[in-house]
């Protein structure tokens, strides 16, 4: 017996020393590439500098981090005092496996009742895929500390029950009141999932010691024992919920009085892993692992008369976890559970019961009934065979979860901050937020690194910004992968900036560039670290005080101490008193569960069952791997080949892309490259493909001709484009054949173009005082030429014209306020994409103001249709100096103008590519009143000395109305009154006739083009 013991601690042991091994040294290649490590590590930088004060500004307009238990973050940041956060991190990390490996043994004994067995779950617990996903992938470090002080708790709480003594009671109360402080999510639905099923196992097990086995005991005997332990199950369950309560009791209030109302984010654990496989794998497949071979002994053993009521739980956890493959999970957790709750943790938990008895069937098959009845029918070679493919499939699982991110990478490349975090220094530009865009969860680590503030966020709970909230997006950061609502919901901040005082935003991903900059953002810098420093003039600086949401003293009180205080109660009374009763003598009751028989004979038809499932799991990874096969074959046949193609074309793989060329076309590698360089515009340089529909149109054994439907996302439109590809079959692979490429090269070789340019010469002067990073000129004079509301439809807009009266060129701000009766004000909005925001001297531009559903929300409206008539409206223009982007050098020619749309021809005749076009179409009345105001994009870049055709979208002007005033509309500039501007300047810069041409509607007759045209590469700035 002593020996048995020996062996099962040496295993143990070995478990610890090869968790430390295998995670800890992964932990330094894969923990700061995970998705939320970043996040606990700014919420720990938090606690470090202000223990007692929960309220966090950085993020979102601030946020109490109330919203999430402190225990984990208050430990890194006391950690973070010896080594720094990351150094915290990585520490905090390596103590949580140590107390997750010990958990599991703990668990797996109190439910296998078998020292060893429960040895090598602790073995096999470090290799869970499932928690290799949760530390190595996901980051998910508060989640595992409260899993593992879970675990602990457990044997305590079965022990109480059974012997209702208060030394197992206070044991387990103080580690479960460790796991709350750590994470909330954890215990509370462990109580369901765990805790109450081993209530059960309990009182079967104080049954069964009555009449000597489980088989004799019924339900008469159940229920007497039921009465018996019915006293001890109420009062924990009392003072558990008493327990968690008071540990957290400034979350709970929080909670009620700032309730989380916000549109859910799709999640890909409730996706239809059938439809979705990517999702099956990453949420289902992967986390199960190689506990899918035993899946039959779990059920089996799960569902014996003493583990029913787990086996339930276990049964319950596997089903939640397959998300919307079935209708089930949905009906179980209800409509708004399920569309917030991710249901991943559920297949976490369920592998979590799967571990103990993981190891009970190591454990037979090691040396058990498994083994006998291997040895006895086949052979020890056999044997030996059948345990390397075990043990082979649990390291290929657990390597494979950690390598995740090799295969698909999950995070941006890795950025050097100290560049944005001395630009952010400098000139005092933290008085502004910022934003990132295409950081990944590096976000949080720069948060965690300066004072300055940014609108965006990565913890979505916790942010109350209405255009956050009511949008399904998590974050702006990376808001292109939620497609047209993703680049709706970050338009919206780039508009309004003022609205936030966003100021400046850092840009990691070109994708984003003409977003920026048609929305009047300027580019001003380049960093070392090749980040884009983009800048929107006239936004005041925040307010010296901003606002916060206070809580009592007492709260802030709790919240700083009480989780600490918890973490030092459990080490007194699951260690200190402990070695006081050791060093006294003072025995302690046995542990029943672990003298209990309770292991089941295997039956030979289960020896059967376990094996034809196991054929039919190598049978099922065959296919799976068949499957990813088929996946990754790109030319099996002529559709795959098509698809295969767009989509290296997507991801920029061009020497992928070149591959699938017919190779007796003859198209070289450097002149497809070439050819890709030279179409250039908004689809091919900023474009990323939504959707691929292709259909065979003709097909022979060795020909096709396909028809592709492709969806292309930009950052400003989508696009519908239909190709037809011919597809030949050359051996065992499809080519598709290269597309005749018009390159039209102009007549001159060499051409020179005279340009009037500006530079701002700068007085800066090194001091240690605030300066500018240009010094401040006057403002350009500008005028309101015209300005009209006109409702279309249920909405209503501002249009209007502004003119650049001045010899500076301008950059302009707009903003428009609707006024209802008594000059209320009703709403108002800024200046987005219909207008040039970037004047030369003289120039003019139209503009149109759009008045979106978002930005009633102060008026508590419950549609547009309900909103009230405006009377009037004020516009205000703001305008700074520039001396950048402002090529102009695009011309109109060729116009082809029909009621329905409006066609020509862009002609280059500077020195500059134009890499995306825009065009402003103005629409006037017979009096030359403006009606309306529209854009379209060319979709090809205009090179210079070259031309690009241009097409409007269906113009439908109909439904326009113009809005009469019941009194007269504010119009200032720069702050000052319009009509003075106007008549200062009329007689020196009268308002100039405009170049309108005939447009054949019935209420707007003229048109008027202005261009807008953004260089995606200006050289040096």
């Amino acid at each position: 017996m002593i020996d048995d013991k020996r062996q099962t601690y040496n295993i143990l042991a070995l478990a610890v020393a090869i968790g430390l091994i295998f995670h800890g040294a992964s932990f330094f290649s894969t923990l700061e590439g995970t998705y939320d490590i970043y996040v606990h590590i700014f919420f720990g930088d938090h606690y470090r500098q202000s223990w007692f004060d929960p309220w966090e500004p950085s993020w979102y307009t601030g946020f109490s981090l109330i919203s999430y238990p402190p225990l984990t973050h208050q430990l890194m940041a006391l950690l973070s005092f010896i080594g720094g956060l990351k150094f915290a991190a990585f520490l905090l990390a390596f103590a949580i496996v140590v107390l997750y490996v010990t958990g599991a043994y703990r668990f797996a004994k109190l439910i296998t009742a078998n020292d060893e067995s429960a040895a090598y779950a602790a073995l096999i617990a470090v290799f869970l895929p499932s928690v290799v996903e949760a530390f190595h992938v996901f980051g998910q470090i508060p989640m595992m500390m409260g899993i593992s002080w879970l675990l602990h708790a457990l044997p305590e709480i079965y022990l109480y029950v059974r012997y209702g003594k208060f030394r197992y009671f206070f044991n387990g109360m103080s580690l479960i009141a460790v796991a709350v402080c750590s994470h909330h999510v954890t215990p509370i639905f462990g109580m369901v999932f765990f805790v109450v099923p081993l209530m059960g196992t309990a009182v079967m097990d104080g049954a069964r010691r009555e009449v000597g086995s489980y088989e004799k005991v019924g339900i008469l005997l159940f229920i007497k024992y039921v009465k018996k332990y019915l006293p001890r199950v109420i009062f924990f369950g009392f003072m558990t919920i008493v327990v968690a309560m008071v540990v957290i009791l400034p979350y709970w209030i929080w909670s009620k009085s700032d309730p989380i109302t916000q549109v859910p984010i799709p999640h890909g654990s409730r996706d239809n892993f059938t439809e979705v496989f990517s999702s099956g794998l990453v949420f289902f497949i992967i986390p199960w692992g190689f506990l899918l071979m035993i899946w039959p002994y779990c059920f089996y053993r799960y569902f014996s008369k003493r583990n029913i009521f787990l086996g339930l739980s276990f049964a319950m956890l596997t089903l939640l976890g397959t998300g919307g493959t079935t209708p089930i999970p949905k009906m179980l957790l209800g409509e708004n559970a399920f569309n917030i709750l991710t249901l991943e943790r559920f297949t976490f938990w369920a592998t979590i019961y799967a571990m103990p008895m993981a190891g009970e069937f190591l454990w037979q098959f090691s040396k058990g009934d498994l083994y006998e009845q291997i040895i006895q029918k086949k052979s020890k070679a056999v044997h030996s065979v059948y345990l390397f493919i075990v043990i082979i499939s649990m390291f290929f699982s657990a390597g494979f979860t950690m390598n995740l991110s090799f295969f698909r990478p999950l995070q941006p490349e890795t950025i050097n901050l100290k560049p944005i975090q001395n630009f952010l220094q400098s000139d005092k530009h933290y008085k502004w937020r910022y934003l990132t865009l295409g950081f990944g969860d590096q976000m949080a680590w720069l948060s965690a690194n300066t004072d300055a503030l940014t609108i965006d966020g990565n913890y979505h709970s916790a942010r109350r910004v209405p255009e956050l909230t009511t949008r399904a997006i998590e974050r702006l950061e990376n808001s292109k992968y939620r497609g047209v609502e993703g680049i709706a919901t970050l338009q919206q901040f780039l508009s309004s900036p003022e609205t936030f005082h966003l100021k400046y935003v850092f840009s990691n991903d070109k994708f984003y560039d003409p977003l920026l900059y048609f929305s009047g953002w300027l580019r001003i810098k380049s960093l070392s670290n090749g980040i884009t420093v983009w800048e929107r003039s006239d936004v005041s600086a925040l307010p010296a005080v901003l606002p916060k949401k206070d809580i009592p003293r007492f709260q802030k009180i709790m919240w700083g101490i009480v989780p600490l205080c918890t973490l030092l109660i459990a080490f007194f009374f699951n260690v200190q008193l402990h070695w006081i009763h050791h060093v006294s003598g003072s025995k302690k009751l046995d542990d029943d569960y672990r003298n209990q028989e309770t292991l089941r004979k295997i039956r030979p038809i289960f020896y059967y069952t376990i094996k034809y499932w196991l054929l039919m799991i190598i049978l099922l990874s065959l296919v799976l791997v068949a499957k990813i096969y088929l996946m990754n074959a790109k030319q099996i046949d002529p559709e795959r080949v098509v698809q295969s193609y767009y989509d290296a074309l997507d991801f920029k793989r061009f020497d992928e892309a070149h591959s699938y060329i017919d190779p007796a076309d003859s198209l070289t590698l450097d002149f497809f490259l070439l050819e890709t360089s030279v179409t250039d515009g908004i689809v091919d340089s900023y474009g990323k493909i939504n959707s691929i529909h292709t259909k065979v149109l003709t097909s022979t054994s060795e020909y096709a001709m396909i028809e592709t439907q492709l969806e292309w996302i930009t950052p400003l439109e989508s696009y519908h484009k239909t190709q037809i590809h011919e597809v030949i079959k050359r051996g065992i692979k499809w080519y598709i054949k290269a597309t005749e490429f018009n390159n039209y090269i102009p007549a001159d070789q060499f051409s020179d173009v005279p340009e009037v340019s500006f530079h701002n010469q700068g007085r800066r002067k090194i001091t240690t005082k605030e300066t500018f990073h240009e010094d401040v000129l006057d403002r350009p004079v500008l005028r309101i030429v015209q300005a009209n509301m006109v409702k279309k439809g249920e909405e209503y807009h501002i249009v209007g014209l502004i003119q650049n009266v001045d010899s500076y060129p301008a950059d302009l701000t707009v903003k428009a306020t609707l006024l209802g009766q008594n000059q209320q004000v009703l709403t108002s909005y800024y200046d987005k994409f219909h207008l040039t925001h970037k004047l030369l001297p003289k120039e003019m531009t139209a503009f149109r103001i759009d008045f979106e559903a978002v930005a009633w929300n102060e008026l508590q409206l419950d549609s547009l249709s309900h909103m009230p008539t405006p009377a009037t409206f004020k516009l205000e223009v703001l305008g700074t100096v520039i001396v950048q982007d402002l090529y102009k050098s695009i011309a109109t020619q060729d116009l082809h103008i029909d009621k329905e749309q409006i066609s020509g021809r862009l002609y280059n005749y500077g020195h500059l590519t134009s890499t995306i076009t825009e065009l402003v179409y103005s629409f006037f009345d017979q009096d030359q009143q403006i009606q309306w105001v529209t854009t379209s994009l060319a979709e090809k870049s205009v090179f210079p000395m070259k031309y690009a055709n241009f097409h409007s979208r269906n113009l439908s002007l109909d439904s326009l109305e113009l809005i009469p005033l019941q009194s007269q509309a504010i119009l200032q500039v720069n702050g000052l009154d319009n009509d003075g501007i106007v008549s200062k300047y009329e007689s020196k810069h009268p308002v100039p006739l405009f170049q309108l041409t005939p447009y054949p509607g019935e209420q707007c007759r003229f048109v008027m083009i202005n261009l807008n045209n953004f260089v995606g590469s200006p050289g040096p700035f």
